[in-house]
C-alpha cells in the first residue's frame, strides 16, 4: 500500500466535503458554530468509513509482508528446507478446506529459528511458528491445530479489523477539527500522515502484543470446526493446549502474556467438542511428521 495511493484517496475525499460544505454555506448563508461542529463530526466519521472501505486485499498483503518483515528481523528463519516444506504442506491442506482457500499472494507458512513458544498471524496470509510451538505439537494433526488458529485469525480478518480500528481513531482525532473541515492549519498534511501506511512500528506492536484475548478464543472455536473438515482431528487442539500449560511459564511474558491462559482457552472449547467426532491419527501421518520435523524437533 503506497503512500501516495493513500494521499490521493484522502484528497479527493477531503476536497469534496470542502466543497459540499461550501456549497451549504452559498445556500444557507452563514452557519451556526453547532452546525459547524455537527458537520465536521459527521464528515469525520463518513471519511473514515469510506477509508477503512478502501483498504484491499492487496493493502492487506503489503501489511502483513511489513509485519513478517519485522518479525523475520527478531527471529531468524528456520533453514530446514524439509520442515518449512511439510509446515506448507500441512498448512495448505488446512487453506483448501478452509471457508478462504484463496486469497491475495497465497498462504505462507515460516518456521523460525527459535526456541520460544510463540506463533503469529500477520494480515494479508503470513503465518509463523517457532520450533518451540513446534515443539508443543507430538503429531500431524496437532500442528494443524496450531496451524487452524492462526488461519483463522486471517480469515477472520482480526489483524485488518486491529488496523482500521486503529487508524479509525487516530482519524477521528485529527478530522473531528473545524480546522479539518477547511483544510487549513496544515491539517490536511496530519491526515495524509494518520492516514498512510502504518509505521513499522504499529506493525511490530500489532504481532508482538497480541490480538485482542476474545478473539485468540474465537479463532480457537474455528480451528476445531476446520481440522474436522480437513479430516484432522478436532481433539488435536485441546491436547496441544494441555501441553502448553505445562510448558508456558506465565511470567515469562511472550504468548503467555498475548494469548488467555490454555486452561481458559480449553474450557471454551469444551462445547464445541462436546458434539465433535474424534479421528485416530493415522500411522502415517505419524511417520511423516516425525521424519519431516526430525531436526527441527531435536533440543
Amino acid at each position: 500500500m503506497s503512500r501516495r495511493r493513500v494521499a490521493v484517496v484522502v484528497l479527493a475525499l477531503l476536497i469534496a466535503g470542502a466543497a459540499a460544505a461550501q456549497d451549504r454555506r452559498g445556500i444557507g448563508g452563514k452557519i451556526s458554530k453547532g452546525a459547524k461542529a455537527a458537520s465536521a463530526g459527521r464528515t469525520a466519521h463518513q471519511l473514515a468509513k469510506l477509508i477503512a472501505e478502501k483498504f484491499t486485499p492487496e493493502d492487506e498483503y503489503y501489511v502483513g509482508r511489513a509485519v513478517a518483515a519485522r518479525l523475520l528481523a527478531r527471529y531468524p528463519p528456520s533453514g530446514d528446507a524439509e520442515a518449512v516444506a511439510y509446515l506448507n504442506r500441512v498448512g495448505q491442506t488446512l487453506v483448501l478446506a478452509s471457508p478462504k482457500p484463496v486469497t491475495y499472494n497465497g498462504y505462507r507458512f515460516i518456521l523460525l529459528d527459535s526456541d520460544e513458544i510463540n506463533a503469529f498471524a500477520a494480515p494479508g496470509a503470513f503465518v509463523l511458528l517457532t520450533r518451540g510451538m513446534l515443539r508443543c505439537a507430538a503429531d500431524e494433526d496437532e500442528l494443524a491445530a496450531i496451524l487452524a488458529h492462526e488461519l483463522a485469525h486471517l480469515q477472520q480478518q482480526h489483524g485488518r479489523r486491529a488496523i482500521q480500528e486503529k487508524r479509525w481513531k487516530k482519524f477521528l482525532a485529527v478530522a473531528g477539527t473545524g480546522a479539518a473541515a477547511s483544510l487549513s492549519g496544515g491539517v490536511l498534511g496530519d491526515l495524509i500522515n494518520v492516514l498512510g501506511p502504518m509505521t513499522d512500528d504499529l506493525f511490530v506492536t500489532l504481532a508482538t502484543r497480541g490480538y485482542d484475548k476474545e478473539l485468540e478464543l474465537k479463532a480457537d472455536l474455528a480451528a476445531v470446526t476446520l481440522l474436522a473438515d480437513a479430516g484432522y482431528d478436532p481433539y488435536a487442539l485441546k491436547r496441544v493446549l494441555e501441553r502448553m500449560a505445562e510448558r508456558l511459564d506465565p511470567k515469562a511474558g511472550g504468548f503467555a502474556r498475548t494469548h488467555p491462559k490454555p486452561e481458559q482457552r480449553i474450557k471454551r472449547l469444551r462445547p464445541r467438542l462436546a458434539g465433535a467426532v474424534p479421528v485416530a491419527v493415522p500411522e502415517v501421518r505419524r511417520e511423516r511428521f516425525a521424519q519431516a520435523l526430525r531436526a527441527a524437533l531435536e533440543d
